[in-house]
Formats: C-alpha cells, structure tokens, sequence
C-alpha cells in the first residue's frame, strides 16, 4: 500500500502540467501497414473449410506467427489528408488477419457465405480495406454498419482500429455460415461455425505490458532514463528511441490505470522489462527525476 502511494504521489507532481501538443508540422506521409505502426508483418490466415461430404465447417486461425500486434504509426508520421484512412489518426491499427479460402470447396447451392459479429471488445472497430486499397467503411458494426457481412470467398484483410487510450488486448467473436443472399437468414441442415480473432495492444506508460501502470513501470522507466536506442519495453512510450521527460509526463499521466480484461500472454518475450518492485536505488533514481522537473513545464500528448 505504501509503495502504490509513494508511485500516486511521485507520479501526481506532475499531473497538472500535462497539456496537449499538436502534431509535428512537417511529418511524413505514410500508408497504413499490416502489422500496424509501419510493420509489414505476416499475414495471419483464418482459413475457412467446409466438407460437403460431412457437412462440417470449419475456420481456422494460423498460430505460425505471433498475435497480431496493435500499434499507432509514429508522431513524426502522419495520414495524407483526403485519404480513406485519415481518419485512423493515431490509434493502435493493425490488418493481419486475412478471411482466407482453404482448399476447394463450394457453398451449398443457393446459398452465400455470410460472417456475423457475435461479441467484441469494447471500442474496437473495423473497417473495409488494408494498405492503400478499399474504402475504409465501418465494417460488423462501425460507424453504424451491419453486424453481418457478405463475404466474397476470396482472401480479405479488414483493417481493426483500437482507441488511443488503448487496453492490453482486443478480441472480437465471429460467427460463419452459409445463408440466404438476401435475407441472410441462416440456411437449415448446414453446418456453421464461430472464430475469435485477438490482438495485443500497449496502453501508455505500460513498458511491462501486464495491464496495470504502476511503480513496476516507474522502475523501468528510471533504469532506462537518458538513455537512448530504446524501445517500448524500456519505457519509450513516444517511438523516438529516447527515454526522456516526455516519457516520463506519459507514465505520470497514466498512472494507477488498470486493465479490467486480463491480456492474453505476450506472443514474444519482452526484453529488459523489470519484475517486482524496483530496487531502492531504482526507485530513488526515480524520486531524482521527478523532482527535477520544473513545475509549469510543457509535456508531450501522452496518446500523440
């Protein structure tokens, strides 16, 4: 109790100086990627079988590469304006998942392959399109759409957008079935089936990414201050490869914040992330920092 209170108050100092600050004046034009941020990452196929023979339907998720990883593109990076994904701003995105066609197969004859949203994570969205192409339209829900859609039978990837305040992790559950073409009432005697898609996400000042801003965090962030060459799991919370004071206005303005839905495990481990409490000479470096900050003293946005 003692600790959490001594981390509130160290964390509070600053508090009142945290204000906005707008994007960089002359960032760079960028496209939205698969793997979120600029990450080409892999695609990962939810293959979808169906045997006529046995009447089985089948979707299945290729775990080959790690859960897809929700990230914001750079604050020195920014949308064209006028594009379809403008709109992205910064907020976690990623598009590695692919609606997938596995093997040869058919629907059963006057019916069409529909794929429902039964139940997401609150705040995830989804929109048609990935990279450059598509138009970006709300998709199982967004921005008002139909929770069902008519899928092609060809490979798709949709791109899923999370708030900037972003949890640990998002997951959405989807039904697949065979239905009518207009009324999408779900064809009798035909085998359906359901898939849940899941992604990580890092919410700021979470350099340990275990769903919880706390001293553990402050520890990391002061064994890696002034240093540079850095990255997330070492408390670079602004992508600028520094650990600095606008790290440290993020931690602070984040504090005590606390992921209701536990996250699933990392896909990969995280590389110098501290466990416990920090040491008392960690903690002390910590106490140094805060206290060097002078009041009044201008942050960056912890979500730009």
């Amino acid at each position: 109790m003692k600790t959490r209170i001594r981390g509130m108050w160290m964390c509070g100092c600053f508090m009142a100086a945290m204000v906005g600050l707008a994007g960089p004046a002359h960032a760079q034009y960028v496209i939205p990627m698969l793997g979120g941020d600029q990450f080409g990452a892999d695609m990962v196929h939810i293959d979808i079988y169906y045997n006529a023979g046995i009447n089985k339907l089948t979707a299945t998720i290729d775990t080959s590469n790690p859960t897809p990883d929700m990230l914001p593109i750079k604050p020195t990076q920014q949308w064209e304006p006028g594009k379809p994904w403008a709109f992205i701003g910064y907020k976690p995105y990623n598009a590695q998942y692919g609606w997938n066609p596995s093997g040869n197969w058919l629907p059963p004859a006057g019916t069409t392959i529909w794929i429902s949203l039964l139940q997401k994570t609150p705040g995830l969205e989804c929109y048609s399109g990935c990279w450059n192409t598509g138009s970006y339209a709300g998709l199982f829900g967004t921005n008002g759409s139909e929770t069902t859609w008519e899928w092609s039978g060809r490979m798709i990837h949709n791109t899923y957008v999370a708030p900037e305040a972003a949890n640990a992790s998002y997951w959405a559950q989807y039904r697949v079935y065979f239905g009518d073409p207009v009324t999408k009432a779900a064809a009798p005697g035909v085998d359906d089936t359901t898939v849940t898609l899941v992604w990580t996400a890092r919410h700021p000042g979470d350099a340990n990414r275990d769903g919880h801003v706390n001293v553990d965090d402050l520890g990391i962030l002061a064994s890696n201050y002034g240093g540079t060459s850095k990255n997330w799991a070492q408390a670079d919370f602004t992508w600028d490869l520094a650990v600095n004071v606008d790290d440290l206005g993020i931690l602070a303005s984040n504090y005590d914040w606390f992921d209701a839905t536990p996250p699933p495990p990392p896909a990969e481990p995280l590389s110098a992330v501290a466990s416990g409490v920090p040491e008392p000479t960690v903690l002390l470096t910590a106490c140094l920092l805060l206290a060097a900050l002078r009041p009044g003293r201008r942050m960056r946005n912890p979500t730009r």
